[in-house]
């Protein structure tokens, strides 16, 4: 939970994933750096005592922790991952002059080895913590290794306190200097190569998680055009169900109309053509009754006859024709509804 909570502090989601990315790396190496110091100096106390060593030891160490730590709090990232570089290779360093300078405890061969090996070591923290578009600020993080490292001995002897004035007469020194320099040189040119080959694919990678998150947000609108596509034809298919029941419906009715209306057109048809018998026969019996009249009175009688009945058909005929009028009008009306 610790290790969690100190990782991320100083990161925020405004940031672009490499640099919250490094903030965490910062975070996470100086969390690191912080337990093994502590654990370094419990080993030198129990061995030499509460010296100055020890004591720079311990608060340099809480210092430089609260220190970095609040830098990325209040988003100077950049300047906590520089003053983190420079610490992990002047610190030592000047810790091991001061240990020559003062004397407490004897100087050895190994105090001008080891203050090397740890600014070697720590040397590729420049590379880890930041990118390379960050030139600037990268050779400003490896001036802190590269000085101690190329004017170590010059540093030393202007102490009064080098290798030789010292009476050390190790013959192989100068090569072991020499060597150094060569070390740190290849490490650096590995890390480098390495770091430039993982942002290479860290590049390949953030653009293909960019492309992979456009192409998401083009299938959620794409799902979502289909989504309101679904309930528009829902609609649709709601509403012409409804058309189509109100059309059966409609049909249904004029049906039962025109079926009602052939039906009075039946019997209608049916009444009228016996009510038009009724005066044609008359005119038909009295046609025939005038063929037998014997007398002129007769005739004469049976012709008012004739002529009454024909004036029953012509009524009868105007009738008819009058109410089938009425019905066809009525019956186009109902087809055009």
């Amino acid at each position: 939970m610790t290790w969690n909570k100190v990782s991320n502090i100083g990161t925020n989601g405004e940031l672009n994933a490499g640099r919250n990315r490094s903030i965490i790396l910062t975070n996470q190496i100086v969390l690191v750096i912080f337990v093994v110091l502590l654990a370094l100096f419990v080993a030198n106390v129990n061995i030499n005592g509460w010296n100055t060593f020890n004591q720079m030891l311990l608060f340099g160490n809480i210092f430089a922790f609260v220190f970095i730590l609040t830098l990325n709090h209040f988003g100077l990232s950049t300047v906590s991952r520089v003053f983190l570089s420079w610490m992990c290779s002047v610190y030592p360093f000047i810790a091991s002059l001061n240990d020559k300078l003062e004397g407490v405890i004897e100087v050895e061969e190994s105090m001008y080895y080891m203050p090397r090996l740890f600014i070697i070591t720590t040397a590729i923290i420049p590379i880890l913590i930041f990118s390379f578009k960050e030139k600037l600020f990268v050779g400003i993080s490896l001036l802190g290794s590269m000085v101690p490292l190329v004017f170590f001995d010059v540093i030393h002897n202007s102490f009064g306190v080098g290798y030789y004035e010292l009476g050390f007469e190790g013959t192989a020194y100068p090569r072991l200097h020499a060597l150094t320099l060569a070390s740190y040189s290849i490490i650096l040119a590995a890390s480098f190569f390495f770091k430039s080959i993982n942002e290479k694919f860290a590049s390949k990678n953030l653009k293909l998680i960019e492309s992979l998150e456009l192409k998401n947000q083009e299938l959620l609108n794409k799902n979502g055009q289909i989504e309101n596509q679904s309930k528009e034809l829902e609609l649709a298919n709601y509403e012409i169900r409804i058309i189509n029941s109100n059309l059966e419906k409609v049909v249904n009715k004029r049906t039962k109309k025109i079926l009602d209306q052939a039906t009075q057109f039946q019997i209608f048809s049916f009444k009228n053509s016996h009510e038009l018998r009724a005066p044609l026969t008359n005119v038909m019996g009295v046609l025939e009754l005038l063929k037998e009249a014997k007398s002129q009175q007769e005739m004469r009688q049976l012709l008012d006859l004739l002529n009454q009945s024909c004036k029953d058909l012509d009524r009868v005929v105007h009738d008819i024709n009058g109410i089938l009028n009425e019905s066809v009008v009525n019956f186009e009306k109902e087809l055009k509804k």
